[in-house]
């Protein structure tokens, strides 16, 4: 239905209470005189502009007539005519909460949604329609600038208790019905978000600064993907420190929380939203939770021949902790690496992700397969391994090895084929736990990944590797080199005491990491219990403060097993060294990196 005259703009309707439908018109009488008439394009059809006050003084709003054509009007009222009391069933919103907040629901002939219309107001007045195709197709009928009002702003008024952002129309529909049913529909909480994308929230934010810092507390509660944490970090640089909280979510936004039908987790979201301080601030009262946090860690246990290195520990690695492993080239390091991978495998509550340089994606599985097979497969010779592998043994051992029950993997490997020295290994680093699930991470080494690196640039990933380490709260493992000996000294490859300053690179590399563990062996001995025995040291601990020795490990050849040692030189060991020659108890092979 066209109406004649002039457009003014889009006002509430006092008779069936829409909130945009009633359109103003200036028109002229036969005698030539201005005068205002109306019409609600949301069926009511009521007519009378002076029962709201306006008459042929009212201002006309020429700014607002520059983008509101003909052709942009009409299709505005062809919006208005649709429902606002049609829901979205498929994502659980409420058509009670669609009509409150005036957004239009279009459907196709087998009643499903094909678009959904978000008002955009300035001033309190419709300007336009943020228009969504199903799924996601976004475009704009009227004005939609991040200079207009936030969606939903001008149905709350200024100076209540809570406001929330989050960031989509749709979101702040599902938390607004959230807590509303939550309070049993006693409570209308100020639920809002930017209509020009989550970007542009931190601008939207300054353009409606007096309403929305009219509010005791602003709850941001945006995406937790990666987009969402940027836009976070932009409205708080806006928002007054006193009254900034930010809501910590599970799942990707509160669309998915009603979804999943998880409202009461959405509901303590809103109330454990955290007090933003400048700097990291944080206030003493607000510290009880990490300290009860703290106290209930699940660690991750170590195998048994590093029972002392785990009494240190205080039972195990913990999450949010990076521990760094060192010692000289062919020590034992991998040895003693895959011996933790394959403890962890079987044992750690969490999944691991593991990123092996130094061996690919065969050697790795070869060397995992020994352990669990208490068996070391490279003393097999080519012919031997190839006719042992056509067993239903073999078969069923690795099917052990690598498969859950309910025939997921067990772990998960980066197959680098020498690509993760080409500068994306944080990247692959973040597709391991955000893709993959895993929560504990082996590098071996380090070194190798950093290898181009200056020291600026080691310690550019160490800045990053310690915030993504306690952000994502996973337990991550750098296996490094040590430099040579200087010159004189007693060399590393036999057994020289090392530091944690003889870390290759940086220092950054052992200072941000939580735990140290130095290891060194004597592979020239000629005493085999010697040169097959790795003492552990325990320089940084930084949880439990247990520095020192953490062990000997003896290193059985013919089962790739490590077990606990002794120290070679104490007084025992040497007067029962012959004895345990006669009975062959120590076999004559150096156990180099595997």
């Amino acid at each position: 239905m066209k109406q004649e005259g002039e457009f003014i703009k889009h006002v509430g309707c006092p008779r069936c209470n829409s909130r945009d439908s009633l359109a103003l018109y200036k028109k002229v009488d036969a005698e030539g005189n201005e005068y205002m008439d109306s019409f609600c394009w949301s069926n009511c059809g009521y007519i009378g502009p002076k029962e709201l006050g306006y008459d042929v003084k009212t201002e006309w709003f020429t700014e607002d007539q520059e983008y509101m054509s003909e052709d942009v009007q009409e299709e505005i009222n062809e919006i208005l005519q649709l429902p606002t009391d049609a829901g979205w069933k498929e994502r659980r919103i409420k058509k009670q909460v669609c009509d409150f907040y005036g957004v239009r629901t279009e459907k196709d002939a087998d009643e499903k949604v094909v678009a959904r219309y978000y008002p955009v107001t300035e001033h309190g007045e419709l300007v336009g329609f943020k228009r969504r195709g199903i799924p996601k197709e976004f475009s704009v009928v009227g004005r939609c600038k991040a200079t207009s009002e936030m969606f939903g702003q001008d149905l709350f008024e200024k100076g209540g208790k809570f406001c929330v952002i989050t960031g989509g129309e749709e979101d702040a529909l599902a938390v607004y019905q959230t807590l509303y049913d939550q309070s049993g529909g006693k409570y209308s909480t100020a639920v809002v978000s930017p209509v020009t994308g989550e970007g542009s929230v931190a601008k939207q934010i300054k353009s409606n600064f007096e309403w929305v810092s009219s509010f005791e507390n602003v709850i941001l509660m945006l995406d937790s993907d990666s987009a969402g944490e940027a836009a976070t970090k932009e409205a708080l640089k806006v928002l007054k420190p006193s009254q900034a909280k930010v809501a910590k979510l599970h799942y990707k936004d509160p669309c998915e929380y009603l979804s999943r039908n998880k409202t009461h987790e959405l509901v303590q979201a809103f109330w454990k939203a955290e007090q933003h301080s400048p700097a990291g601030i944080v206030g003493s009262t607000q510290t009880w939770d990490a300290l009860v946090q703290r106290a209930r860690w699940e660690k991750i246990p170590l195998p048994d021949f590093a029972e002392q290195l785990q009494d240190m520990l205080n039972g195990g690695i913990a999450l949010g902790e990076i521990t760094t492993i060192a010692a000289a080239s062919s020590i034992g390091k991998t040895t003693v690496v895959n011996e933790f991978l394959y403890h962890f495998v079987f044992n750690s509550p969490y999944k691991v992700g593991i990123i092996s340089l130094e061996s690919d994606l065969g050697e790795l599985t070869e060397n995992l397969m020994s352990l669990h097979l208490n068996k070391k497969l490279a003393n097999m010779d080519d012919e031997e391994k190839v006719s042992y592998y056509d067993t239903e043994e073999a078969r069923q051992a690795h099917r052990n090895l690598t498969t859950l029950e309910d025939g997921s993997d067990r772990y998960m490997i980066l197959d680098h084929q020498g690509s993760v020295v080409d500068g994306d290994l944080q990247r692959k680093i973040e597709y391991l736990v955000k893709g993959c699930g895993c929560k504990v991470i082996v590098l071996d080494p380090l070194t190798l990944a950093l290898s181009g690196e200056r020291n600026e640039g080691m310690d550019q990933f160490m800045s990053w590797l310690l915030r993504f380490v306690k952000r994502e709260q996973i337990s991550h493992i750098n296996v490094v080199h040590v430099r040579k000996s200087g010159s004189g000294a007693k060399a590393n490859s036999a057994g020289a005491e090392i530091a944690e300053e003889d870390i290759k690179g940086s220092g950054s590399l052992f200072q941000v990491s939580m735990n140290n563990i130095l290891l060194m062996r004597d592979k020239t001995s000629d005493d085999p219990y010697v040169r097959n025995t790795t003492k552990a040291v325990m320089s940084k601990a930084r949880r439990t403060g247990s520095t020192g020795g953490a062990g000997f490990w003896y290193y059985d050849n013919e089962t790739s097993r490590l077990s606990k040692g002794h120290n070679p030189a104490e007084a025992d060991y040497v007067e029962d060294q012959e004895l345990f020659e006669e009975f062959n108890a120590y076999n004559n092979v150096n156990p180099d990196d595997m």
